[in-house]
């Protein structure tokens, strides 16, 4: 890939310089000619950079993205995008401040660009640069203000402002009674995280504010608003099932979770987050469950046979039990290309099978 783009890089700027020096050797040649010369080739070249992107090439778009802006630096629309490549490429922390930089260039100049704005206020808080330092405006604090100035009613920026709130430096009562609201605000609105918000905001009620009741509150009008999102099942059982973990006089909430992971696998049944919610559901009832747990996991590679995580999950049974000629199939190999819920540094890491004590895999490059 790096040859790749080298050669790529190397062909583009010998182009543009043969290109600039014939338009300067050409006395007669109008400025209006050079510069439509100069414009048609980096269009093609802008071509070739958004091809990348959409086809998911992000290593040789943020090149080409770059390549173009050498010779177009005000282009703000094609900063955004070599922006968002440079992201694509990696969550690093050099790729991380490099679109900041380009983001706080774009905004320097334009004030108004609220789009590019939220992208900011959403890396910053990647970045954990929750609330301004002594002196500074460099905190995530500064752009929901302006931004929520001129969408009062954005149910995400409350969402956001919960988090700055939640991870900020700041832990006193009033800091947590501050991200409750700004929570409430964000399902008020119909935030696009509204089931996180509402997983947030109740946990903070019963463990922080000592207020259980208005906690379950929160969970149970989640589910009431929606009755036919699966995804509001899944949360209320996460709910139940954190509780019973950490509180014996909450152990009872451990069935209800059951409950509420097995109506989301009726109302979702090709999702794979159903099944390893309600694998992780039974096996924490008691360590001899693992035949059920093998049951459902099986149940749930049949109905999602791409989802990597439920293969994870298998193999992990079969180590626990010391049964490592089952393993998962290997056939499955070349069908498996979901990789959510897997984190790894710089690659997505799949377990595929367990042999011999051995864990053989196989790695994806990319998101």
């Amino acid at each position: 890939m790096k040859a790749k783009t080298v050669k790529l890089q190397a062909k583009t700027v010998k182009r543009l310089a043969i290109l600039i020096a014939i338009l300067s050797l050409a006395g007669g040649t109008s400025v209006f000619s050079q510069r439509f010369q100069l414009q048609r080739l980096g269009r093609i070249e802008l071509a070739k950079a958004e091809r990348a992107a959409k086809e998911g090439h992000f290593v040789d778009a943020e090149t080409l993205f770059q390549q173009y802006l050498q010779i177009f630096p005000d282009d703000v629309e094609v900063q955004i995008k070599y922006a968002d490549a440079i992201l694509k490429v990696s969550r690093a922390p050099s790729h991380l401040s490099t679109a900041l930089q380009i983001y706080n260039g774009i905004l320097d100049r334009s004030l108004g660009r609220n789009d590019v704005r939220r992208l900011r206020l959403k890396l910053k808080i990647d970045m954990k640069q929750f609330v301004s330092t002594l002196g500074k405006e460099d905190g995530a604090d500064v752009d929901l203000k302006i931004l929520l100035k001129s969408s009062p009613d954005d149910g995400e920026l409350f969402f956001l402002k919960g988090q700055c709130y939640e991870e900020g430096p700041d832990k006193t009562a009033e800091a947590i009674a501050n991200a409750v609201a700004a929570y409430r605000k964000a399902i008020e609105h119909d935030a696009p995280q509204k089931i996180e918000a509402s997983e947030r905001c109740a946990m903070f009620l019963r463990d922080k504010l000592g207020k259980p009741k208005d906690a379950d509150q929160v969970i149970e009008s989640l589910v009431a608003a929606d009755p036919e999102n699966y995804q509001v099942y899944l949360a209320r059982g996460r709910y139940h099932l954190a509780l019973a973990a950490r509180d014996q006089s909450q152990k009872s909430r451990q069935s209800e979770a059951k409950k509420d992971f097995e109506k989301a696998r009726l109302k979702a049944p090709k999702e794979p987050e159903v099944y390893l919610a309600l694998a992780q559901a039974v096996g924490n009832e008691s360590k001899s469950n693992d035949d059920e747990v093998r049951g459902i996991l099986e149940d749930g590679k049949k109905n999602a046979p791409t989802a990597a995580a439920i293969y994870v999950a298998l193999a992990n049974i079969e180590l626990r039990a010391k049964r490592v000629d089952k393993g998962c199939d290997l056939r499955l190999m070349s069908s498996v290309n979901d990789v959510s819920g897997i984190p790894a540094a710089g690659k997505s890491l799949v377990i595929v099978a367990v042999v011999d004590h051995v864990l053989h895999f196989r790695i994806f490059d990319g998101d």
